[in-house]
C-alpha cells in the first residue's frame, strides 16, 4: 500500500469552527449533566458517613461560638433567633447609622441650644438610647469586653495590652484611628464618653434626616464613616488574635478543612466517572476517537500530516482534554451543592496563594476559552490539544476514502474521453456534410 493510500485524509478540509463549538457544547452538556447526578449522589453518601458527620458538627459548633463571641464583644449584630440568627447579620451601613443617630441624641442632650437656634428638632424615629460606653460599640469593645477578658486561660493581656484605664486607651484608639479629630469634643479629666461636635453633628443629622443632598453633612459623614471603619478593622483584627477566639476558630478551621477535602475528592472522582462515561465510553462505539458531538456534528480526529489519529495521539488528546474541561465543572458542582459545599477552601498554596478547587476550575475554564479562541483564528481550526498532540478535526461529510476518489477519478476519466470521441464524431460529420455540400454544389453548377 503507497503513502497515499495510507494519508487518506490528506485532503480534506478542516471542520468549521461554528461545527466544532457545537460539538464541545454538546459533549459539555452531556459531561455536566452525568457530574451533576454524580455529585449529589456522593454528596449523600457523604452526609451518612459518621466521620463526616462528627467534622460537619464540630464546624457548626465552633462556627457558632465564634459568632456568638463576635456579638459578645458587639464587633457584629444578628438579627433573628435561634439556630438562624447568625446567619442574618446586619448590614454595617445600618450599624453605622444606628451609630450616628445615638451620638447625635447625646450631643444634642448635653447641649440643645445649638439645634435650637437652627431650627433643628431631633427627632429619634428608630428610639435609641444616647450614646454611651455601654451603646457606642468602638467604646465598649475597649472599656467592657476586652478589660473584662484581659486575661484568658492563664495569658495576661489576650484582648490588647492595656496598662492604663480603659476610658483613658479608648480615647487614645480613637484619636489614632479618626480622620479628624476636631469632630470630637474629649474631657481629659473624667474621660467621659467623647461627644460629636454640636455644628457637625448638626449637619450630619440634616444629611441623615432632612436632606440626603445636604453636601456639607456628606462630608461630615464620610469622616465620620472612615474613623469608625478605621477603629472597627482594628478591633476585628484584634478579636481575631485572641487565644478564645483562636481556640474556637482554630478547632473550627481543622474540622472544615476536613469537611472540604472530602468533599472535593467526592467532586474530583464524580468528574473522573463523568469524564470516563459521557466523554471516553461513546470512543469505543463510535470509533475513531468520536464523542457524542464529534458524530452528530460529522467530526472526525486525525493525523495533522492526513493519517489516521494513532492510540498515542487519541491518549494525549483525550488527557490534554480531562484538564481543560475540568473548568465546566463550576456548573454543576455550583447547582448540587452552591458556594458553601467545601470547594472554595484552598487545597494548596503557592508562595503564599491559597488555590482551592474552584480556582482550579476557574484557571481550566480559561485555558478551555483561549484554546476555543485558538482554534477560531488558526488556519486548519486548531485548539490548544490539537498542537499538543499534531492532530486536527475534518468534517468527515466531505470526505471520500481512496477507493471512492479512484473511481470518480475513473468516472471523470470515462465522461472526458466519452465528450472527446463525441467531438471527433461530431468533426467526421461535418467533414463529410462538407464535402456532400461541395459536391452537390458542383453538380449544381455543371
Amino acid at each position: 500500500m503507497n503513502n497515499d493510500n495510507l494519508r487518506a485524509y490528506k485532503n480534506d478540509l478542516p471542520a468549521a469552527s461554528n461545527r466544532r463549538i457545537k460539538a464541545f457544547l454538546l459533549d459539555a452538556f452531556v459531561l455536566m449533566a452525568v457530574a451533576f447526578g454524580l455529585i449529589i449522589t456522593s454528596m449523600t453518601v457523604l452526609s451518612n458517613m459518621g466521620s463526616y458527620q462528627s467534622y460537619a458538627a464540630t464546624v457548626k459548633t465552633e462556627m457558632l461560638a465564634c459568632y456568638q463571641i463576635e456579638e459578645e464583644a458587639k464587633i457584629y449584630q444578628f438579627i433573628g433567633e435561634g439556630e438562624d440568627k447568625y446567619s442574618n447579620p446586619r448590614s454595617s451601613e445600618a450599624i453605622f447609622e444606628d451609630y450616628c443617630l445615638m451620638h447625635i441624641l447625646y450631643t444634642y442632650s448635653l447641649d440643645a441650644t445649638p439645634f435650637t437656634n437652627y431650627g433643628i428638632e431631633i427627632e429619634n424615629p428608630k428610639n435609641l438610647p444616647l450614646a454611651s460606653y455601654e451603646t457606642d460599640t468602638l467604646a465598649y469593645f475597649y472599656v467592657y469586653y476586652a478589660a473584662d477578658n484581659n486575661s484568658y486561660d492563664g495569658k495576661e493581656n489576650d484582648v490588647v495590652p492595656m496598662d492604663d484605664n480603659a476610658q483613658f486607651f479608648f480615647y487614645k484608639q480613637l484619636k489614632d484611628n479618626m480622620v479628624r479629630n476636631d469632630i470630637w469634643v474629649f474631657d481629659e479629666q473624667s474621660y467621659a464618653l467623647p461627644h460629636l461636635d454640636s455644628y457637625f453633628a448638626i449637619d450630619l443629622y440634616k444629611y441623615l434626616f432632612v436632606d440626603d443632598a445636604y453636601q456639607a453633612g456628606l462630608t461630615n459623614y464620610n469622616y465620620l464613616a472612615t474613623g469608625y471603619l478605621n477603629l472597627w478593622n482594628k478591633q476585628v483584627d484584634e478579636l481575631i488574635a485572641s487565644s478564645r477566639f483562636q481556640d474556637h476558630y482554630l478547632l473550627y478551621k481543622e474540622n472544615y478543612a476536613k469537611c472540604a477535602f472530602l468533599m472535593d475528592g467526592a467532586i474530583s472522582l464524580s468528574y473522573l466517572v463523568a469524564f470516563l462515561g459521557a466523554y471516553i465510553l461513546p470512543q469505543f462505539f463510535l470509533k475513531d476517537g468520536k464523542t457524542l458531538g464529534k458524530k452528530v456534528f460529522s467530526i472526525r480526529v486525525i493525523d495533522d500530516k492526513g493519517y489516521k489519529a494513532t492510540l498515542i495521539q487519541q491518549l494525549g488528546r483525550n488527557s490534554a482534554i480531562f484538564l481543560s474541561m475540568f473548568g465546566v465543572m463550576i456548573i454543576p458542582t455550583f447547582l448540587a451543592g452552591g458556594l458553601n459545599a467545601g470547594w472554595l477552601y484552598p487545597v494548596f498554596e503557592i508562595t503564599g496563594i491559597g488555590f482551592s478547587l474552584f480556582s482550579i476550575m476557574v484557571i481550566f475554564l480559561f485555558l478551555e476559552i483561549v484554546s476555543l479562541l485558538v482554534m477560531i483564528i488558526s488556519k486548519k481550526k486548531k485548539a490548544l490539544h490539537d498542537f499538543i498532540t499534531d492532530t486536527m478535526c475534518i468534517d468527515e461529510r466531505y470526505h471520500l476514502s481512496p477507493t471512492e476518489s479512484e473511481e470518480i477519478l475513473k468516472e471523470q476519466e470515462r465522461k472526458e474521453l466519452k465528450a472527446l470521441r463525441n467531438d471527433e464524431l461530431a468533426g467526421e460529420h461535418f467533414l463529410d456534410s462538407s464535402s456532400f455540400n461541395n459536391t452537390e454544389r458542383k453538380t449544381h453548377d455543371d
